[in-house]
């Protein structure tokens, strides 16, 4: 690796050359009147300047020897007499807090900076500013399109409402199902205070009628596999003459924003099935991997699996689960789980389900599972989600209490 004061004392010689000199380094041409330092070659310029590369650790050192330690040094480098120090790290991280990318990054005296684009990575990945007058201010949420599952949001929603408008309680949970709840994943001792270790992109945990504003609180009638997110009537059954109708929902939007909605039970199915079928596509799986895996051959979807209870996809080798969860530990020192995913990063274009777990009768749990309420009952008190479990490769659709606090993904409501 380069030595980066003594590249830093050649530099500081070439300027201190004399107290107004300018220098060229490449030519004997002159240097621009507005550098004190130019690099150029004769004829047209063809090379560039190498900066250091690195393997960025830490973004923010707080002493001399954690600033040495975050590039791979050693010893101790003083905070402020490394001020505008410009480094290439070579390794991205996305599982740090905050999340460390490949590129060029200068120190500020408090933190190294990114001098690039925040971003995705992938052409396919987008970002929706959600400007609602909200708790936590305006936020970015980055989505994708799924083949056939249609837009989905890749990070969990933290939206509440602070607009005078629908309301909500900072609460581990209650008794009713009607209590609009919401809590930080891994809120140990204040459910309205975020925790050291939250990142945005875990979002929050709701109550199913926070997650969908009261929208369904008068509903019972099983909404399980039925299209409730279409504005239209359809015919139950088959039958020459039956008159039954069933009268299908519009859209609920939820607490997603305008133009976007809370999935409903089949369209959680959709996502899983595209996910199934093509997770070469959203997975650090290889189609040579997925090959000798005779779970995802694209033909072995379980119709069975959209109207079933417990876990979908898990036999054989690997399940459709693994490439929906994401790679990194839940972020507590103090549980650090294997997740077992093989999701790609949101940025690169993968669903990335963290472990933010869920909150239950007044105790908030996290680091192995992660668990989303659909958008449609089942019964008077209970609603679908969608679970996974970092010990299981398939995922789970149960039934549950609408008093649970779960987590929320959106979907992009069709053109």
């Amino acid at each position: 690796m380069i030595n980066l004061r003594n590249l830093a004392l050649v530099i500081y010689i070439l300027l201190a050359t004399a107290i107004h000199a300018q220098v060229t380094i490449g030519s004997g041409q002159e240097p621009n009147k507005g550098a004190l330092l130019d690099l150029k070659e004769e004829g047209d310029t063809k090379r560039g300047l190498g900066m250091p590369r690195v393997e960025l650790t830490k973004l923010r050192p707080t002493t001399p020897t954690e600033l040495a330690a975050s590039i791979g040094g050693t010893g101790e480098w003083g905070l402020d007499e490394h001020t505008a120090l410009i480094v290439y790290n070579t390794k991205g991280n996305h599982c740090a807090t905050p999340e460390i990318y490949e590129g060029l990054y200068v120190f500020d005296g408090e933190k190294w900076q990114y001098l690039g684009q925040k971003g995705s990575v992938s052409t396919k990945v987008s970002y929706y500013e959600d400007t609602r007058d909200q708790l936590l201010g305006k936020q970015s949420y980055p989505y994708r399109s799924f083949g056939n599952a249609g837009i989905w949001m890749t990070e969990n929603m933290r939206y509440v409402p602070n607009d005078n408008g629908a309301t909500m309680t900072a609460s581990a949970g209650g008794s009713n199902s009607s209590s609009k709840y919401y809590t930080y994943p891994n809120a140990k001792d204040n459910p309205e205070i975020a925790p050291d270790t939250w990142d945005p992109s875990q979002g929050l945990l709701y109550s199913y009628s926070a997650a969908t504003l009261g929208e369904q609180d008068e509903e019972n009638i099983d909404q399980g596999q039925k299209n409730i997110n279409q504005e239209q009537e359809q015919v139950a059954g088959d039958t020459p003459g039956n008159n039954e109708v069933e009268i299908t929902k519009g859209k609920i939007q939820g607490i997603c924003p305008t133009g976007w909605h809370v999935p409903s039970d089949r369209e959680w199915n959709q996502l899983e099935k595209e996910v199934y079928k093509n997770a070469h596509l959203y997975s650090t799986y290889t189609e040579n991997e997925l090959r000798d895996i005779a779970i995802w051959k694209p033909s072995s979807w379980n119709p069975e699996w959209e109207r079933g209870l417990n876990e979908r996809g898990s036999e054989g080798q690997g399940g459709h689960g693994l490439a929906m969860l994401g790679a990194c530990k839940f972020p507590d020192p103090d549980i650090q789980t294997d997740s077992n995913g093989k999701s790609l990063s949101t940025e690169q274009g993968g669903i990335n389900i963290p472990l933010t777990n869920d909150a239950v009768g007044g105790g908030v749990h996290a680091g192995d599972k992660a668990c989303f309420w659909t958008a449609s009952v089942q019964s008077n008190d209970t609603a679908w989600f969608r679970g996974l479990h970092n010990k299981s490769k398939g995922v789970y659709r149960q039934a549950h209490p609408r008093t649970y606090l779960y987590s929320v993904r959106c979907k992009k409501d069709k053109d």
